[in-house]
């Protein structure tokens, strides 16, 4: 199969597993902070449990940081599902669906390397899918 291969070729997923430890212990660290974004204080095994706290703007940067890195790792490991995706829907990891601009000009990615090539915050209709 040549997206696993690729994938191996690449080091991309040995390197994502790196990448996702190295941000672990500063996610651990903030996890009182991290609550309400990753929506612990609705889960009933922590209702119980201490009770997420406000960050302090001298705490902020800090905490903006680890918010930073988590949306480099997950828009990488996006790459991972959108290639998951086009094998599913077409077949082929570097086949993207069409998506036109009202232009008239292409938008979808024309391969999985270029699709990892787009900024996390552009466009998610202009990512492919």
């Amino acid at each position: 199969m040549a997206f696993l291969q690729e994938m191996v070729d690449k080091k991309f997923l040995r390197t994502l597993q790196s990448d996702c430890l190295k941000i672990y212990k500063g996610i651990f660290a903030a996890e009182l902070p991290l609550r309400p974004a990753l929506f612990l204080d609705l889960d009933s095994s922590h209702i119980h449990g201490i009770t997420a706290m406000r960050v302090s703007s001298q705490d902020f940067e800090g905490y903006r940081e680890v918010y930073k890195d988590m949306a480099e790792v997950l828009s990488r490991q996006l790459v991972l599902v959108a290639g998951i995706n086009n094998l599913l829907k077409r077949g082929d990891h570097n086949k993207f669906a069409s998506r036109m601009s009202k232009a008239g000009k292409e938008l979808a990615p024309n391969s999985l390397n270029t699709y990892a090539d787009v900024s996390l915050g552009h466009n998610t209709k202009s990512r492919g899918g």
